[in-house]
């Protein structure tokens, strides 16, 4: 997998930021969190969303 994007501002289809995600591979619509507000909102828009607790567990 390609290094992610550091400090990810993810928008919405109307070009508003929903999420701020730590770490993320846009093309794959995957990111890392660490606020639950923003992982629940990256989820809402398709995304892939994992705390940063869960990214270490995984590692």
């Amino acid at each position: 997998m390609p290094p992610p994007n550091i400090g990810y501002a993810l928008k919405d289809s109307s070009g508003h930021v929903v999420a701020q995600l730590e770490l993320a591979w846009p093309l794959k619509k995957i990111g890392v969190a660490i606020s639950e507000n923003d992982l629940d909102a990256a989820r809402k828009v398709g995304w892939q969303a994992w705390s940063m607790l869960d990214a270490l567990e995984r590692l």
